[in-house]
Order: structure tokens, then C-alpha cells, then sequence
């Protein structure tokens, strides 16, 4: 990996930072004697836009300084390619960062960048649509969605605030699924183990294993609200009786049109019925520790 030609796309709004995140990885890399190009985003899906057109140019290292949504883009850009990504997590979540184990502190997780220690991870699709930690439908995807309405207001704490107002407002939806029509709170399918914020939505999940993992929260007296929340945190959400679990290859589900989606913790428009999900089997080259 030649370290002269590192590309760092960065995201400046990306959980609610306010320091100077560029100042600070110039400065640490100046040390190094490195030099690299850093460009921002301006607006959504330009992350996406950059890495096409660097690595059209040529480059095969990209760093994604930023949340899940701006490891996305790059990502996905990034696909059935010899080029290399590495997360600098500043995101509200940071789902892949912490799956991977890479370390949530700047610095740290620069100097996992900027190693040599490259490995291949799988990515999952809904309608082709690439996602690399969640993607799925009802409350979170509810979430995602007020979240994104409040964008000037990111972090970490204004999420839990839009979760919390939220949970006692939405009603579960209908969907078709395994054959059945069911009512569900949410339906979430993890090429990762959890949303971000060691959230394990799908705890069993592993990221290089050629499969998808789906948990199906059933409707619950909200008063049991609290014993899932302990439950995903403490990776036993499968124990609960309001939980359906499924592993495999691909899943479909029909909806109603209009259905709030999410993929990777961001809303998602998408004019269709049918939600096909799909594995792309170690597609992603990514530098971990």
C-alpha cells in the first residue's frame, strides 16, 4: 500500500464533531512525513461521487472520515475493486468501525489506516442497493428518518432523544414475510452484529462468513421497551420471546408502499413493494488492526 496516495474523504458534519478533524490528521500524519489528499463532502452521496472518480484516477487507498452513512458511500464505490478502505470512525454509531474493532479515537484509528493489514469483508444488498452493517424496516428505520429531518442537530445524544420521543409513538407495520403476514416493531438484516454504539441488533452476525442475519422484534407492551434495550446491548436479544431470529443467504419481504427504510442508519427512498436482500461474499477490502 503506497502511503503517498491515500485519499481521505471526509464528512465535517458527521456526529456532531466540532473540532477540526482535518487540522488534527494533517498534523498527525505531517509527523509521519506523510502526505495525502483530503476532500469534503458537501452534500449526500458525494463521499460516493469522490471515491469514483479517485479511484477512476487511479488511487486504491481511501480513508472514510466520518458515520456509517459516509462509510457507505465510499464503500460502495469501492466494491469488486483492488482498492483498499479505511474507516476514521467520527460518526454517531460507527457500526463497521466497531465491528471491525478499530479503534474509536483519531489517532488510533489512523495508525490502523495506515497499516498493511488488509482483509476482506462481505456486503449486503436490498434491491441491489449496497449496505455494509444494517439495513432494514419499522422503528429504526422511523428513527433514521425524524433523525435525518433534525440533520443540523447530529450525535449521539439527539439520536437517543428522537429514539426515546419516538418509541412511544410508532405502531408496528404490517409485512409479508417467510410466507406470512405478520405485524412487526422492526425488521433489520445484519451483514454486521449491531446498528452502532454496540446496539446488537443481529449479535450472531459475522462479517466474512457468505451470510446475512435477520432479527424480527414482534409488537410489545412498551413497558418491555427497557428488557430489549438491555438485551441488544448485552448481545442476548435472541433470548427474548418477542424476538424472531433467521440466518441465510437472501430474504425477501413485501411492504406497503411508503414504508420507511433504512440502510445503514439512514433513510432510504426506495419506489418499490418488494425488498429483496442479497450477500456480496467478500467484496470489500478494508484495513484492520
Amino acid at each position: 500500500m503506497n502511503q503517498q496516495d491515500i485519499i481521505f474523504i471526509i464528512n465535517p458534519i458527521a456526529g456532531g464533531a466540532k473540532k477540526n478533524i482535518e487540522l488534527l490528521l494533517k498534523s498527525l500524519l505531517a509527523q509521519k512525513n506523510i502526505k495525502t489528499q483530503f476532500l469534503k463532502t458537501l452534500y449526500k452521496k458525494h463521499a460516493f461521487e469522490l471515491a469514483k472518480e479517485y479511484l477512476a484516477k487511479g488511487y486504491t487507498h481511501f480513508v472514510a472520515v466520518g458515520g456509517d452513512g459516509t462509510v457507505n458511500e465510499v464503500a460502495t464505490a469501492l466494491l469488486h475493486t483492488n482498492a483498499v478502505l479505511s474507516i476514521i470512525p467520527v460518526g454517531s454509531g460507527n457500526g463497521l468501525a466497531r465491528m471491525l474493532q478499530i479503534p474509536l479515537e483519531i489517532e488510533n484509528a489512523l495508525e490502523v489506516a495506515l497499516t498493511h493489514k488488509v482483509k476482506k469483508i462481505d456486503a449486503g444488498t436490498i434491491n441491489e442497493f449496497p449496505f455494509f452493517c444494517t439495513a432494514g424496516i419499522g422503528f429504526d428505520a422511523y428513527c433514521a428518518y425524524v433523525f435525518d429531518q433534525n440533520s443540523h442537530k447530529r450525535g449521539l445524544a439527539n439520536y437517543i432523544k428522537v429514539a426515546l420521543n419516538a418509541y412511544f409513538k410508532f405502531k408496528p407495520i404490517e409485512i409479508a414475510f417467510e410466507n406470512k403476514t405478520k405485524k412487526v416493531f422492526s425488521l433489520t438484516i445484519g451483514n454486521a452484529n449491531q446498528f452502532g454504539n454496540n446496539a446488537y441488533i443481529t449479535p450472531d452476525a459475522k462479517i466474512d462468513d457468505g451470510l446475512l442475519d435477520c432479527s424480527v422484534i414482534l409488537p410489545h407492551s412498551k413497558i418491555y421497551g427497557p428488557v430489549l434495550a438491555y438485551l441488544m446491548m448485552s448481545k442476548k436479544l435472541r433470548n427474548s420471546k418477542h424476538v424472531d431470529s433467521y440466518t441465510g443467504k437472501s430474504f425477501s419481504i413485501k411492504i406497503a408502499p411508503g414504508t420507511n427504510i433504512h440502510l445503514d442508519g439512514e433513510p432510504f427512498k426506495l419506489d418499490a413493494t418488494a425488498l429483496n436482500f442479497n450477500i456480496l461474499e467478500l467484496s470489500l477490502a478494508v484495513t484492520v488492526k
